[in-house]
């Protein structure tokens, strides 16, 4: 993470204390002193590891709190088209092959930031159709800050065992900072993280730390947002409301701005030390049905997107009332279909693949 990204992220969250650290920083370098810089600048270190520690800390409760709370029907209905994806990809980069391998060790994988466990469960419905699901050589690890959202995916993956006929012995889901993994170096053959790594507070570092991981040779995929209607619905909806919500609106964007260039995950991830990165694209149109709560849901008790509706008083039943009218104002919400029943959202995603490099590529 680059110095003006630090002072970015904390001018963010706590406006305050950080303008009076700069604001201190700013007097030390035209007065010249030295020693006093040396002490700003190990004070200004100390400040900004506690406030990301914070922001995680935060992030984690938010994103826990949701995965118990939400009805996340249109939001799975994504997630599971890119995680699906995602899947095929990590097919054709060798799972199946480094499976089968009869010589091979045990493949591992990592799903970081699992979220639902979605990706997982989709690896796992490729392995059945190929019928490799019965080899007892592989370890699914799903890992994710929020121990909510953990919680989430292990009873998605039982279900989804139990449904299949599997052993769940493979399965390990535990809680883990994708910043700060902790599973051994080296040790990893294939890792996925799905729509998680713009919520990283410290992405730049987290990278090389995940990149340690892997065996040589090993695989990670990260999907991220190049477009997202949510975020621009979630702004019509303030709009309507008469919210002033700029502030929240350009944090989210800032958010969803995260890997969305593919130039900027190709930079990332090649300077981070993965090797042979590329980026793919895929982009769908969803109908979601209005006249259930789920997608209402899914923006209004997100972490993110909520933020932008904490200047409305009246509830979140009265909230309810207030999107049906928006979703049926084709002026106010040109994604609005069927009178208003259904809306149509186009979301692109980006997919980059890169892997570790081989000792012998090095040689």
């Amino acid at each position: 993470m680059t110095q003006v990204e630090s002072v970015i992220i904390l001018l963010c969250w706590e406006p305050s204390v950080d303008h009076l650290i700069l604001s201190l920083g700013s007097q030390l370098v035209g007065s010249k002193n030295l020693t006093g810089l040396i002490g700003f600048l190990f004070i200004f270190e100390k400040h900004f590891i506690v406030r990301t520690k914070n922001m995680a800390e935060s992030s984690a409760k938010g994103w826990g709190s949701y995965s118990a709370t939400n009805d996340s029907k249109s939001v799975s209905d994504m997630l599971l088209l890119f995680s699906r994806w995602a899947s095929h990809v990590l097919i054709d980069e060798g799972f199946v092959a480094k499976l089968n391998d009869e010589h091979g060790a045990t493949t591992e994988f990592l799903d970081v930031a699992c979220g639902w466990g979605y990706l997982s469960m989709e690896l796992i419905e490729r392995l059945v159709e190929l019928n490799s699901a019965k080899n007892d050589r592989y370890k699914f690890r799903v890992t994710d800050y929020a121990e909510g959202m953990v919680h989430s995916a292990r009873n998605n993956l039982l279900q989804l065992c139990e449904a299949k006929q599997l052993s769940n012995s493979f399965v390990d889901c535990f809680v883990m900072d994708g910043c700060h993994p902790t599973v051994a170096p080296n040790s990893i053959s294939f890792l996925g993280c799905m729509f998680g790594i713009m919520f990283f507070p410290e992405l730049d570092a987290a990278l090389p730390n995940l990149l340690s991981t892997l065996q040589p040779g090993g695989v990670a995929v990260f999907g991220t947002w190049k477009e997202a209607d949510t975020a621009a619905v979630t702004e019509a909806f303030c709009r309507f409301l008469s919210i002033e919500a700029t502030e929240a609106i350009a944090e989210l964007r800032r958010f969803l701005s995260i890997g969305g260039s593919r130039d900027d995950m190709v930079e990332r991830l090649s300077k981070a030390g993965f090797v042979d990165v590329r980026v793919e694209e895929k982009e769908h149109l969803f109908d979601i049905d209005c006249t259930s709560p789920s997608l209402f849901q899914a923006i209004v008790r997100n972490p993110v997107l909520g933020v932008c509706f904490n200047g409305y008083t009246g509830g979140e039943e009265a909230l309810l009332l207030e999107w049906q009218r928006f979703c049926r104002d084709a002026a106010q919400c040109p994604w609005s279909r069927s009178d208003g029943t259904i809306l149509q959202l186009r979301m692109v995603a980006n997919l980059s693949i890169a892997r570790k490099q081989r000792v012998h590529d090095s040689a």
